[in-house]
């Protein structure tokens, strides 16, 4: 059933992958400027690096577009999503063949959160700028609440269960419905999943394959929703691909040698950074309307 589940990633991440460069090319996409290619190499490269260690690779690169302004606020939640399909579909292959895990577990939870993830899609593509970037805001904070309470130990830190069974399935599956919202809106899923997961019981080393599985199903049909209603820039999408990935190969390897509690500090400080700079944007354009009158 394991290889039934590395299929279907494969499958549809190389669709998602395929329909950005088809919809590029139909749209004769403009080509990434000269000026920021090596800065959305170097922000790709990384975020995919934190991403692998369980840091958020959305929250790393929202923090390099804040500062740099890599991609338009409005297309910002399309682009992470596609961009990050292929680097989460290799974190997949790469923790579903080295972590055991209950096959029935994993179905149901990745199943309710694309459920979410494509609901949310949906809704989200209707927003303005101004709107997103409140949604944003206010996801961030709750990611930084959850974050910071986990470090306090305020919340619990995982068991030893390898699988989910009865009313904890079921409680599972609807918390994995909302967490699989969140990627719509540029927020990233795997810090939210580890909450889940370890308020369940689950062993933190299996919330590794659960998350990442999630994770490249969710963004790959949050993606497709991006790409059919053109809210995604599709040139630095294709362009952050092979960056992702070579952050991924590279750090995969040294994820039992990270320390998570310095690792979850930093997110912490990425998170809350991203949402003074989001709602410093907000307030500015907020603000724009009145000078000009």
């Amino acid at each position: 059933m394991i290889l039934i589940i590395k299929f279907i990633v494969v499958v549809v991440a190389l669709t998602v992958l395929a329909s950005i460069i088809f919809s590029f090319r139909k749209s004769e996409g403009s080509l990434v400027k000269v000026s920021n290619k090596l800065r959305l190499a170097i922000s790709g490269f990384i975020a995919c690096v934190a991403d692998t260690l369980s840091i958020a690779s959305f929250a790393v690169f929202i923090a390099f577009d804040k500062h740099w302004a890599l991609i338009d606020d409005k297309k910002l939640p399309g682009t992470l999503n596609g961009f990050s399909v292929m680097a989460a579909m290799v974190q997949s292959l790469f923790f579903l063949k080295f972590i055991e895990i209950d096959v029935m577990t994993l179905v149901v939870l990745v199943v309710t959160s694309c459920a979410g993830g494509f609901f949310s899609g949906l809704i989200v593509t209707k927003l303005n700028k101004q709107t997103l970037r409140l949604v944003m805001v206010v996801g961030f904070s709750g990611i930084a609440m959850l974050v910071l309470s986990n470090q306090l130990n305020l919340l619990p830190i995982g068991g030893n269960a390898i699988a989910l069974h009865g009313k904890m399935l079921f409680i599972g599956a609807i918390a994995m419905f909302f967490v699989g919202m969140l990627p719509a809106i540029g927020v990233g899923i795997y810090a939210p999943t580890q909450v889940v997961l370890f308020f369940l019981g689950l062993s933190p080393l299996v919330a590794f394959p659960i998350m990442t599985t999630v994770g490249v199903l969710v963004q790959s049909l949050t993606a497709l929703t991006f790409v059919t209603k053109k809210e995604i820039a599709l040139g630095e999408t294709l362009f952050l691909v092979v960056p992702g990935i070579i952050g991924v190969l590279i750090s995969a390897p040294f994820v039992a040698y990270s320390n998570p509690i310095a690792l979850h500090w930093m997110l912490f400080a990425i998170i809350i950074y991203n949402v003074v700079m989001t709602f410093k944007t907000y307030q500015q354009e907020k603000t724009l309307p009145t000078k000009s009158s």
